[in-house]
């Protein structure tokens, strides 16, 4: 079994990830950057900040995998670009995969250029990067209902949303077997924006006009998973 650090392990998908790493059988290295967050019986909590540098070596150090998770769309250009050039750069040799977004670099939006970025640096210093499409906890929010118990979108956006835990399951068989990670992992449904609404609130949706090069590049599909991507989990409910 391998030594592995998650990096951004109190996340959405890290907080899953950790105890099926543990569950497996690995040693683990929970990362967080507030001491005290890390809640995963069996994982070992180190605090450091992917920006940070000098903090990043003693959590690496002697690492066999770092899967590298820590993201943030407010803080971008320090937590996504420089954060993972820090953390290849930590490694010191353990194999290191990073989790990015599936359609990053066709999709114009400024997170997304920070992920092509990081990914960039990633695939320079000899790491493996794994994309994902929307989790299901992001169509949630993004699809909350806010007038008159409808969600507000623009209309025939095209999502393959994934279930978190699907992705986790990906993630720990790539780290026992690096030939066993797809470079995309999507959800086992293509939606529509009503197909999605009406799954998450009972109801249609209410749009509204947004002919921005964002809404025009995700009708055309520019966030699906390609045809080899590895497709499962449990569908939007």
């Amino acid at each position: 079994m391998a030594v592995v650090v998650v990096t951004g392990a109190t996340g959405t998908l890290g907080a899953l990830l950790v105890p099926a790493l543990v569950q497996a059988g690995h040693e683990v290295r929970a990362m967080t950057r507030t001491a005290g967050r890390v809640r995963s019986a069996g994982a070992t909590e180190v605090v450091a900040d992917v920006r940070v540098p000098a903090s990043l070596r003693p959590a690496l150090a002697g690492a066999d995998v770092v899967v590298h998770l820590a993201s943030s769309a407010r803080d971008r250009r320090r937590t996504d670009v420089d954060g993972a050039r820090n953390v290849m750069i930590a490694a010191d040799g353990a194999r290191v995969i990073c989790l990015s977004i599936v359609g990053c670099d066709r999709t114009p939006l400024a997170y997304y250029r920070a992920k092509t970025a990081a990914e960039e640096a990633v695939r320079a210093a000899g790491g493996r990067v794994v994309r994902a499409t929307q989790f299901h906890s992001l169509l949630r929010t993004v699809f909350a209902p806010r007038l008159l118990g409808r969600a507000v979108v623009p209309a025939g956006l095209r999502l393959q949303p994934v279930a978190e835990e699907f992705v986790s399951s990906v993630l720990v068989e790539g780290v026992a077997d690096p030939a066993a990670l797809p470079d995309e992992i999507g959800g086992p449904e293509q939606l529509d924006t009503a197909q999605i609404a009406r799954r998450l609130t009972g109801r249609a949706p209410l749009t509204v006009p947004a002919p921005l090069p964002l809404v025009r590049a995700v009708r055309r599909g520019s966030l699906l998973a390609g045809p080899q991507a590895r497709t499962g989990g449990s569908p939007l409910a």
